[in-house]
């Protein structure tokens, strides 16, 4: 197995503790309601380290798959962008919801780097592909966690305000999306 072999398989490692964690901190923190908090509610405190670093881990996970995947330019440089968006939400918590700061700023700027550009990249990997049932999972997945991407700009607002009870939903069935192409995607590539 060459570098590229090893390293695809490390990202899809990667990408699976962040599933592991998105799991453990919900067993953990049940004091937060399922439906309603974001995921990044749940990694406010000292018990939010895990999905902090689970958000760090599927960022890299990202990185180095686009980094591996130079022959598709377009793609490699979303997912790149994504990857750097994801890691920027898992090193910078959000402070309390609704405040206006500098920290929930850049945090939010990470999570919109990742949904803008994640369908954009599996888009791009979509059109290089004939293989008709991956290429049908990538579409659907690239146009699936964009509708989802829109839905949670849209509503947003409305979840800052606390108007919203199923926004943490929305946005966690959106991650796990993500999170198992991002695991399934480096183990197709080997």
């Amino acid at each position: 197995m060459n570098n590229s072999g090893i390293l695809l398989i490390i990202a899809s490692v990667l990408a699976s503790y962040f599933l592991f964690s998105v799991v453990l901190i919900h067993l953990i923190r049940r004091d937060l309601p399922i439906k309603q908090a974001a995921l990044s509610e749940y990694a406010l405190g000292k018990k939010g380290i895990f999905l902090s670093l689970g958000l760090i881990l599927i960022g890299f996970s990202e990185i180095i798959t686009a980094i591996t995947s130079q022959d598709n330019f377009a793609a490699s440089i979303n997912l790149l962008l994504a990857g750097i968006g994801v890691t920027i939400t898992g090193l910078i918590k959000m402070d309390k919801l609704g405040k206006k700061s500098l920290r929930n700023t850049i945090h939010n700027l990470g999570a919109i780097l990742q949904f803008l550009f994640f369908p954009v990249a599996v888009y791009f990997f979509s059109s290089a592909i004939s293989e008709s049932p991956v290429k049908i999972y990538y579409i659907v997945t690239s146009l699936v966690t964009a509708i989802f991407g829109i839905l949670i700009f849209t509503l947003h607002p409305k979840y800052v305000k606390n108007e919203l009870r199923f926004y943490g939903l929305i946005q966690k069935v959106n991650i796990i999306i993500i999170n198992l192409w991002v695991i399934v995607f480096p183990l197709i590539q080997l």
